[in-house]
């Protein structure tokens, strides 16, 4: 199932990341955590997001949600980085 970051949720609803922290604190919207503190993560399920917005009356934009999940679904790119000469 596509999930999405925090900031990439807040983008989806048009609200801040901050408000998004606020209704994962407060419960009301499902998230899993990775880290604590000034490093916390947010990882939201889609359908959670949508029920979320449906519920509390919050915009959903289903096009910025499907290019976040078509970003998920790219082919894997490897960088520049594998490419360069090695410092002597």
């Amino acid at each position: 199932m596509p999930e999405v970051n925090g900031t990439q949720a807040a983008n989806i609803l048009g609200k801040s990341i901050q408000t998004i922290h606020n209704k994962v604190d407060e419960g009301t919207l499902p998230a899993r955590q990775e880290g604590t503190g000034q490093r916390k993560y947010l990882f939201i399920q889609l359908d959670d997001l949508r029920a979320f917005a449906r519920k509390y009356g919050y915009r959903f934009d289903e096009d910025i949600a499907a290019q976040y999940t078509e970003q998920q679904h790219a082919p894997h790119r490897p960088s520049n980085r594998s490419q360069r000469e090695p410092i002597e």
